[in-house]
């Protein structure tokens, strides 16, 4: 007798169904695990069979063969485990497995085992339960620190265990529609730290104005930005506020997340808690300067998501821009002109979405502030330009916004200090309802949650109702600034989001000039002539 038990495994942010077959036959002890396994489902055999033993269970004797199916999917991990322990345990106890072979075709396990049988967690739970959902299964049982995430995913009864002999328990009882709960999760809501006060999201940022609206307009159509400006001006503070100031993710977009996260260890999931679904606030990655190619976009063996995808429907600051590896720099403007990543690999070929707004700074020189075109010093002009010049036209044409900041001056520090603190909140969520009146005109024109700034070319021209003096104006815009086409198309994009601000359904010659306002002045246009940079 085969017996059969089902399971998946995840690939990229969706799960892949894997049919566990156990055949045990007479003969002298053998193993033989096929169906393309790597070295960890390889090594599973001496996890099971300790496993086993602590369970009150004996290995079975004789020619076994363990078949993963489809036998071209390359397996890795110790998903498997649970799987085919419980195919083992059925070879040896037929006619349980018979009586209630009808439930099993409908239920996956998924689970790593200790050699004391204790069932430990795996990565990409939520995936797999996802894809069981589309593939019609009604129950999956697995370790029980995953439940609370499991459970994110409706109409999927969720089995939770700690170890292998309660599956057998479980088993012997016919398959009980019953939910093991962790008593740590109800001491952990004892526990639980309260939730942080809402704060301003441009709370204790002083001045700015400029650069404040632009963190509103990128908010507003998730428009990539780029701020220039000397050390302390307020870059990464203006960068962190722009998660709070995006409207909340809705539950399709709170699953891409969860399901991305899942992938990775927990200590690289930032701040998510699957215990807080509905208040669940969108990612912000802020790599460190030194991150390499495969940590920005993700790689490694088993092809898990790097920054990028982390910071899916969220916030990807890129602090210090000029100081990243020019590598690292340039594989950067595939993934924020797609918004999707594909990791090709020796055996398989995977893909994770990166929708994330990039918010970019960096200090105009590497001394940090801007040239005093007064003193006319072309040795400071000079370096100016060569440090900008770190970031290639076309990762720089891939930003919808420029922003060219300055320091604060004390005068406004002062004011700050003395100006109505309830006005300032009061305003401030102003702009989050104008934010997401914009976010809904753009959902109602598209028919979906697409936002402006992922327009295509085509969709450029005829979704964006312009006003008839709107086409002289770009066409003297692209003339006096050398825009690219892909710029004025940008451009329109960045004008079609203030006007959906304003509320007009027209994108007027008002809205296309506060986008030029947008576009970069200072930046590589010292006036230090060709001969002297020769």
């Amino acid at each position: 007798m085969i017996v059969q038990i089902w399971s998946a495994t995840p690939t990229g942010v969706r799960g892949t169904l894997i049919q566990v077959e156990v055949h045990a036959t007479g003969g002298l002890p053998r193993f033989y695990l096929v169906g393309l396994p790597d070295r960890t489902v390889n090594e599973s055999r001496e996890r099971i069979e300790s496993a086993l033993k602590s369970s009150a269970t004996q290995f079975p004797r004789g020619r076994i063969i363990v078949n993963l199916a489809p036998a071209d999917v390359h397996k890795e991990g110790s998903t498997f485990d649970l799987p085919i322990a419980v195919g083992l345990y059925g070879a040896s106890h037929k006619d349980m497995i018979q009586r209630i072979a009808p439930l099993l075709s409908k239920t996956a396990f998924i689970g790593e085992l200790g050699l004391s049988g204790e069932c430990r967690s795996v990565r990409g739970v939520l995936p797999i339960c996802l894809e069981l959902k589309r593939q019609g299964f009604t129950r999956i049982v697995l370790p029980i620190h995953h439940v609370t995430e499991a459970t994110l995913v409706n109409g999927l009864e969720i089995v939770g265990i700690s170890t292998l002999r309660e599956v057998f328990d479980w088993l012997h009882r016919g398959c009980p529609k019953e939910i093991f709960h962790d008593s740590r999760d109800d001491n952990s809501s004892k526990t639980r730290s309260p939730k942080k006060i809402k704060l301003p999201p441009f709370d204790g940022i002083v001045g700015q104005s400029f650069a404040k609206r632009a963190m509103v307009i990128a908010a507003a159509g998730h428009h990539h930005t780029l701020m220039v400006g000397p050390p302390g001006c307020g870059k990464t503070m203006l960068a962190r506020s722009v998660r709070h100031l995006m409207p909340p993710m809705n539950e399709e977009e709170r699953l891409d997340v969860l399901s991305i996260h899942s992938m990775v260890d927990a200590s690289k999931r930032d701040h998510l808690q699957h215990d807080d679904f509905q208040q669940l606030t969108r990612p912000f990655r802020a790599p460190h300067t030194s991150a390499t190619v495969a940590s920005l976009l993700g790689g490694g063996q088993k092809a898990t998501p790097g920054e990028c995808s982390l910071a899916h429907h969220g916030v990807l600051f890129l602090d210090e821009l000029a100081e990243f590896a020019r590598n690292a720099l340039e594989a950067l403007r595939q993934p924020i002109e797609d918004r999707i990543i594909t990791l090709t690999r020796q055996k398989r070929t995977v893909e994770y979405p990166a929708n994330a707004l990039v918010i970019a700074a960096m200090n105009p020189s590497p001394d940090g502030s801007w040239p005093d075109l007064l003193l006319q010093d072309e040795a400071q002009q000079r370096r100016a330009i060569r440090y900008q010049e770190k970031i290639s036209g076309p990762l720089r044409d891939r930003f919808d916004l420029f922003v060219e900041m300055d320091r604060v001056d004390v005068a406004s520090i002062t004011e700050s200090n003395t100006e109505n603190k309830q006005d300032s909140m009061d305003e401030e969520d102003s702009l989050l309802d104008q934010i997401q009146e914009a976010r809904n005109r753009q959902t109602h024109r598209y028919g979906c949650t697409l936002t402006n700034s992922a327009l295509t070319a085509a969709q450029v021209k005829t979704s964006i109702k312009k006003h008839p003096s709107v086409e002289p104006l770009l066409s003297k815009a692209a003339t006096s600034f050398g825009l690219s086409m892909r710029a004025v198309h940008r451009l329109l994009k960045v004008a079609q989001t203030i006007a959906d601000l304003d509320g007009s359904d027209l994108v007027t010659t008002h809205h296309v000039a506060e986008a030029l306002m947008f576009r970069p002045k200072r930046m590589n246009s010292t006036p230090v002539s060709e001969s002297r940079m020769n």
